[in-house]
């Protein structure tokens, strides 16, 4: 079953990430990733961390795009992420969708890794069926599959939290919900559905 629905989970990505056109956000992604990749420096869209679009500029830089980089500044308080963004699309035209389509399918393991995530510490904490009950709620989720196909940091944030969950935090859950392993597989699986819900709440903040 997990395998099954990793791989559903994987085309429903790459087929949104083709399909659908570009956010706002994406477009300022995209050319800060690019920056980090030919400057060696993080002054583009410094607010949020830049592991998910350093992965995704990776194909992009391969791919040799046109850049403008006029409007790149360094002031701490500039964003000019945006405007540079909006200059790549105008160098590359058509060819944009493209570059953004391959920066897309590049962040999908993200995605994949949180369901794996999701399966070994459901599977860790209460069993077999939760664990296979977190995979599929994760990956069928509305949420992250629309948050999933594109290159801002939100999925590869909430994957991050689930590693952290399964190590140091994950040992002080595992500790105080020991005494649920011996509950009837019902609750386990109500308790696990809880945990999921709180993780996809945090998802949309």
């Amino acid at each position: 079953m997990i395998p099954a629905a990793l791989l559903c989970h994987m085309v429903l990505l790459v087929w949104g990430a083709a399909d659908h056109s570009p956010s706002v956000d994406e477009v300022g992604h995209m050319a800060a990733g690019v920056s980090h990749w030919q400057f060696g420096r993080f002054d583009l869209y410094r607010v949020n961390p830049p592991l998910v679009r350093l992965v995704a500029a990776i194909p992009v830089v391969l791919s040799q795009p046109e850049t403008d980089w006029g409007d790149y500044s360094d002031f701490p308080s500039a964003r000019p992420e945006f405007s540079c963004g909006r200059t790549f699309i105008e160098k590359n035209g058509a060819r944009s969708l493209w570059l953004f389509t391959i920066a897309r399918w590049a962040c999908i393991p993200f995605s994949l890794l949180g369901a794996w995530m999701c399966h070994l510490w459901g599977r860790d904490l209460y069993g077999a069926a939760a664990g296979r009950l977190a995979c599929l709620l994760w990956c069928f989720s509305p949420t992250i599959l629309g948050q999933a196909q594109m290159i801002t940091p939100d999925t590869g944030a909430t994957r991050r939290d689930w590693s952290s969950c399964s190590g140091g935090v994950g040992a002080s859950l595992r500790a105080q919900t020991s005494h649920l392993r011996s509950e009837r597989p019902s609750r386990r699986v109500s308790s696990t559905i809880v945990a999921t819900h709180r993780i996809f709440e945090h998802q949309r903040k």
